[in-house]
C-alpha cells in the first residue's frame, strides 16, 4: 500500500542527489542460491563494484541463506567492512526505511532455475514507490513501461552483460538520478 511509504523521503532523495552522492544500493529478500535467487550474481556485482566507486555502499539483508552463500557474503563484509553491509534478517517497516534511502536494488533470478514464469514482484514495485532504480533479471509484469526507469534483463542475459550495465549506471549519476525520477513516477 503506497501510504505506508513518505514520499517525502523519496523527493529529498532524489532532489538532493548529485554526481557526488553516496548511493545505496540494495537487495533485502530470500539468499538461497539453490532456489530461484541469483545469490551469486549479487555478490558478484558488489565485489566489482565497490573496489571502483568510494561512494557506493551495499545493504544485503535476508533470511534463508543457503552454506556457499553465506561464506561469500561474510567474505565480502570482511572485504568492504565499510561498504558491504550484511544485515541479516530486517523487519519490514526497516525494509521500507532502508529502500526509501536507496538508490539502486536488485531483482536477479538464476538462469538456470526450472521454472521462468513472468513473475509480478512485490520487491519491484516497493522499488518503484521508493525511487529506487529496479535491476531485473526476470520476465516481470509490464516490463515495457519499466524500461524506461529499470535495467531489465532476460533469462539468456549473462551476468558480465548485468555487471557492465550496472557499472555504467554507477558511472552516470545524471542517468541515474533520471531514472529515480520516472521510477517513482
Amino acid at each position: 500500500m503506497s501510504s505506508i511509504y513518505d514520499k517525502n523521503i523519496t523527493d529529498d532523495k532524489i532532489k538532493s542527489f548529485n554526481a557526488g552522492s553516496q548511493v545505496n544500493a540494495i537487495y533485502i529478500g530470500g539468499l538461497n542460491n539453490l532456489l530461484d535467487r541469483d545469490v551469486d550474481l549479487l555478490i558478484k556485482i558488489a565485489d566489482e563494484t565497490l573496489p571502483l566507486y568510494s561512494n557506493v555502499n551495499f545493504m544485503v539483508g535476508g533470511t534463508y541463506l543457503d552454506t556457499q552463500s553465506k561464506v561469500k557474503i561474510d567474505a565480502l563484509s570482511k572485504k568492504y567492512a565499510d561498504k558491504f553491509h550484511f544485515l541479516g534478517y530486517v523487519p519490514r517497516e526497516e525494509t521500507i526505511k532502508l529502500t526509501q534511502k536507496a538508490h539502486i536494488g536488485f531483482f536477479l533470478l538464476r538462469p538456470d532455475t526450472y521454472y521462468w514464469v513472468k513473475a509480478s514482484p512485490n520487491k519491484v514495485f516497493e522499488y518503484l514507490m521508493c525511487g529506487t532504480v529496479p535491476v531485473i533479471r526476470a520476465d516481470v509484469d509490464h516490463a515495457d513501461a519499466l524500461h524506461e526507469c529499470s535495467l531489465i534483463f532476460n533469462r539468456s542475459d549473462d551476468g558480465e552483460v548485468i555487471i557492465k550495465a550496472v557499472l555504467d549506471l554507477f558511472d552516470n549519476p545524471e542517468r541515474l538520478k533520471g531514472y529515480m525520477e520516472k521510477a517513482k513516477e
